[in-house]
Parts: structure tokens; sequence; C-alpha cells
């Protein structure tokens, strides 16, 4: 009888700077021209990942820019305020949605 396989899948530790909310509402209401968030990925097995998240003032009212260090990648998810982490691991990325409750915490 062939035995099956066992795959434990490890899931990243994802921390965020407690204000980050407060950093894109002062971005967004005029208070600051640009400013700036941390992210913390950990993972069992691999180098911790450290980086920061540039948040900028667009062309429209409510339009925020986000600029990632080297390491990172997020994306914005249209009409929702919520991010999407993207960490490079080689060839695959991990993708973790970053909301209101997450950003807040």
């Amino acid at each position: 009888m062939a035995r099956s396989a066992s795959y434990t899948t490890v899931v990243p530790t994802i921390t965020v700077q407690h204000d980050a909310e407060a950093v894109d509402a002062d971005v967004r209401d005029g208070v600051v021209a640009a400013d700036r968030f941390w992210i913390s990925v950990y993972k069992t097995g691999a180098a911790s990942v450290h980086g920061h998240v540039r948040v900028a003032a667009g062309e429209g009212d409510d339009e925020l820019i986000y600029e990632a260090s080297p390491d990172l990648q997020v994306e914005r998810v249209s009409n929702v305020r919520s991010l999407h982490l993207i960490q490079r691991c080689g060839r695959a990325s991990v993708v973790q949605p970053l909301g209101c409750s997450e950003l807040a915490s």
C-alpha cells in the first residue's frame, strides 16, 4: 500500500505599523504631502523581510499612491480601503490582504 505524502504549509506572520490607517488619513486630508508606515514579514525557515510603504497624494481627491521598499510590493484594492501585500519568495508570491482591522491593530 502506498503512503500518501504529508505536506505542511507555513503561513507567514505579517505585522503592520499600528497607525498605518492614520498615515493614509493624514495624506488624504492634506495634513502632510506624504508619509510612510512599516511592514514586517516573518516566516519559519526564511529570512524576515522588513520594509516601508510610502503614501503620497495622487491627482484625484481621494487618490493615494503607495510605493513600497524594494523587498515588498503592495497593491491598492480598488474602491476598498485595503491593500494587498505581495512578498516575493523566489518564484512564489505570498498575497496577504491588509484590511482596516489589520491596519488598526
